[in-house]
């Protein structure tokens, strides 16, 4: 077996079994399922997005990044720098939760030491991947966790740009078929950090509830609901390889909150049909009062357009919708409302600006192009910024 993503389950075992002996309940447990999700989205898309296309795709063809190939290598390369960024976001908190357990021992029980200390002997590595940008090969490559922090203390990181690599593993990928392995392999560690995140969310369910904000649902974290009594109720919809606690949502469930609304975030990980997705979204909005405005990123953008049309709907807020692309029921859903806000990427390398363009002229919609990527990375000032104004809006 490939060792891609190797170290980083263990990881997640670690961090859960700390955050359920946490003797203080504080944000600590909520902040270190945060950088968990991430992790796991950015480890599940890395292995999802680009790394097994042919390098046929038309997508890949006349790139500012030169051939094909050296598309496809700058974007793989991003895709799993961003998770070498989560993790080393992560392993502070992990530190921070351990010492403070450490501080009284008694609440650290015995079923806990067993990945407690598994993790100790292997903590300063985890396998990561690397692509070569000239030649076929891309490098299987240790990562060392100690090398991004300053002498002991690992809550005090480096300005480091680059995590430094102990070893590398060199693959020949003219044969492509070595990456369809490289993604197995992956995948089954990426289900072991998912069975875990969710344990953890069970727990944090029932356990956590602070600043106004309880978590529940039937299998892991199905709802977070901010608790106020002011209408319209906000439904957000996650992307394809993201989840119901990302960056963009708490961002935007802030500011939400703030105006006295009541947010939900549904969990549609495991839902790769958008179909079902609205079916679940639908469902949730059920045990609602409406009317609602609906929030959509990429795949959740299209499912809250599909999902407008059964609500009462007052407003969509779509972020990079998945709109005019081929594998949808419907390619050019018509949306429920009129009043409608859209914010898409000039350099978006999963829907065509073009797509959106023509989209939101036939609607009439409000359209904000912004010098980004899909993840319209960067842009969450400007994005609460945005939602301030279309929530102010609806009142």
């Amino acid at each position: 077996m490939l060792p891609i993503y190797e170290g980083i389950p263990e990881c997640f075992d670690y961090a859960v079994a700390l955050v359920k002996r946490k003797p203080f309940r504080n944000s600590l447990g909520i902040v270190a399922y945060h950088l968990l999700a991430e992790v796991l989205d950015d480890a599940n898309h890395a292995l999802r997005h680009y790394l097994t296309l042919t390098l046929s795709e038309h997508y890949l063809q006349n790139s500012h990044h030169g051939s094909p190939y050296k598309k496809w290598a700058y974007v793989n390369n991003d895709n799993f720098g961003r998770l070498d960024k989560d993790i080393k976001m992560l392993i502070p908190v992990i530190e921070k939760i351990h010492a403070e357990i450490m501080s009284d021992p008694a609440k650290f029980s015995n079923d806990s030491k067993g990945p407690y200390r598994w993790f100790h002997s292997v903590r300063e590595e985890y396998v990561s991947c690397l692509v070569n940008t000239d030649e076929p090969f891309l490098a299987l490559s240790s990562i060392n966790f100690k090398g991004w922090f300053n002498g002991e203390k690992w809550d005090n990181p480096m300005p480091l740009s680059e995590p430094p690599v102990v070893t590398n593993h060199s693959v020949p990928i003219a044969n492509r078929l070595v990456l369809d392995e490289i993604q197995h392999t992956g995948l089954q560690r990426v289900e072991k950090m998912n069975a875990s995140l969710t344990q953890l969310a069970d727990w944090l369910q029932i356990n956590y509830t602070m600043a106004g904000v309880t978590f529940r649902g039937e299998t892991g974290w199905d709802k977070a609901l901010y608790q106020t009594d002011r209408l319209p109720s906000v439904i957000f919809a996650h992307g394809k390889e993201s989840g119901p606690l990302g960056e963009k949502i708490f961002a935007l469930a802030d500011v939400a909150r703030s105006h006295g609304h009541t947010v939900e975030s549904p969990n549609f990980r495991g839902m790769d049909n958008p179909e079902e997705r609205v079916k679940h979204l639908l469902k949730v909005a059920s045990g609602m009062q409406g009317p609602f405005i609906l929030v959509g990123s990429s795949m959740g953008g299209y499912v809250s357009l599909r999902a407008s049309r059964k609500l009462p709907a007052v407003g969509l807020f779509l972020m990079a919708p998945a709109v005019g692309l081929p594998g949808y029921r419907v390619s050019h859903p018509v949306p429920g409302c009129k009043q409608m806000t859209i914010v898409h990427a000039w350099k978006d390398e999963v829907i065509p600006v073009h797509n959106v363009i023509d989209y939101a002229e036939h609607h009439q919609a409000e359209l904000h192009l912004v010098n980004s990527d899909h993840r319209l990375s960067g842009q969450i000032p400007m994005l609460t910024q945005l939602f301030n104004r279309f929530i102010l809006r609806e009142k």
